[in-house]
């Protein structure tokens, strides 16, 4: 159990904005189109299940920087 209090789940996902506000991530659609997004950086302590940090940027920004 001494391990499961010092393990820490890092994950994140992107939420996309109806318009183009943020820098737009991944490749250009072959449409044309593009929108930004918003990107959720989320740390959650294993052992209580509850996210202990979060932390919003935009969708190109990279995940290394977390």
């Amino acid at each position: 159990m001494e391990v499961i209090q010092k393990l820490f789940i890092v994950d994140s996902t992107v939420i996309s904005l109806f318009k183009d506000i943020l820098k737009v991530a991944g490749r250009p659609r072959k449409d044309g189109r593009s929108k930004g997004g918003i990107k959720a950086h989320v740390m959650i302590h294993a052992a209580e299940l509850m996210p202990c940090l979060v932390q919003f940027t935009e969708a190109s920004r990279h995940d290394h920087t977390f």
